[in-house]
């Protein structure tokens, strides 16, 4: 079998509109790069032709995975993808590729510099962000406040949905995940700091998609929900345990 060198997981929950231009869009760039690769597309249980799309896209190529699910949040979703990928690297991507595409590159990079984890920033020096309307802004950045002072302080922005992983720390925090919805992305950073892993947090340009799943205020309850849980689990060394 051959060494699969990066795994791109995308979770999906009815993405027919997109779906089919950001497999377009990652396979063309990714098959002009000199590593094999693979796509693992994850779908939460989607009541829309998702899945149709992805499987007649997938006629043409060997490179897509698909992974059916009950739909249990985007945290399962990602969950499950990262431990069935097959990469030694595991890029998780959202749906909406709001990065471009080309950033793929940089991530690849900066984990040969003998990082564990490389998480997407649209907060520290050098990062951009396009089009995204102010109270969106503020809200994030409300949160990522929240999460500082109640949980980690080391990171500015916890939530993009852009993150790279080795397939031993891949393997190791999310076999400790145990939030299924939007906060899961804390509880991995948690988790890595607790295992003392190596993680930096990379500048990225940024643009804003209107049709985004979250919910302003509906996945922000959610997700103080779920840091309470993480909190707790946190205070109690869950995190320093082996997976």
């Amino acid at each position: 079998m051959k060494t699969i060198k990066l795994s791109v997981v995308l979770p999906a929950f009815n993405e027919e509109r997109r779906i089919g231009s950001t497999l377009d869009g990652i396979h063309n760039y990714l098959r002009a790069q000199n590593f094999e690769f693979e796509i693992v597309l994850v779908d939460d249980g989607s009541r829309d032709d998702t899945v149709q799309i992805a499987e007649s896209w997938a006629h043409d190529t060997d490179v897509l995975r698909i992974l059916k699910l009950p739909h249990r949040g985007k945290g399962f979703a990602v969950k499950e993808g990262m431990l069935r990928a097959r990469g030694n690297l595991r890029l998780m991507c959202d749906v909406d590729m709001s990065m471009p595409v080309e950033y793929i590159e940089r991530f690849v990079d900066k984990m040969s510099e003998g990082y564990d984890v490389v998480i997407g920033s649209r907060e520290v020096d050098g990062s951009v962000i396009i089009g995204e309307p102010l109270h969106r802004h503020m809200m994030g950045r409300i949160f990522n406040q929240y999460v500082r002072m109640m949980l980690i302080s080391d990171f500015r922005d916890t939530q993009c949905g852009f993150k790279c992983f080795t397939e031993e720390a891949a393997d190791k925090l999310f076999r400790l995940q145990r939030v299924k919805g939007w906060g899961f992305d804390v509880e991995i950073l948690i988790a890595a700091r607790a295992q003392n892993m190596r993680v930096l947090e990379m500048p990225l340009e940024w643009h804003h998609d209107p049709d985004t799943k979250v919910r302003l205020f509906s996945s922000a309850l959610e997700m103080i929900k779920d840091m309470l849980m993480i909190k707790y689990r946190s205070l109690m060394g869950r995190y320093k345990q082996a997976p």
